[in-house]
């Protein structure tokens, strides 16, 4: 199939690609953690960048994480990341060091 743009569009993806500035991310983020999240009924090669990029992320040393997320694809990781029982809800809460459950018994205990 012919496709005048072809050439633009393999050029915009490579562009945008998180791969293509790995060196910078590796760079800033030593003492960084960070958590690669990719929902299962992602696309196939969805999933594959997000292990290559965790790979990379690996090799290089950086402290990091790949979770798939079961029974959603990458709009319902959006649309339930405000539910606080949601896994990738859970993970941030965690990278925050933050302990709701204890605000919510807090806040349940206060006098009004």
């Amino acid at each position: 199939v012919y496709d005048p743009f072809l050439p633009y569009k393999r050029a915009t993806a490579k562009e945008n690609s998180p791969i293509t500035v790995m060196k910078d991310i590796i760079k800033q983020s030593k003492s960084r953690r960070i958590e690669l999240v990719v929902a299962d009924e992602d696309p196939a090669e969805l999933r594959r960048q997000t292990d290559e990029t965790w790979q990379v992320l690996k090799h290089a040393g950086i402290s990091s994480n790949s979770t798939l997320i079961p029974g959603v694809d990458h709009f319902g990781v959006v649309e339930n990341i405000i539910q606080e029982s949601f896994q990738v809800t859970q993970i941030a809460i965690e990278m925050m060091g933050l302990n709701i459950g204890n605000i919510d018994k807090e806040l349940k205990n206060t006098a009004v």
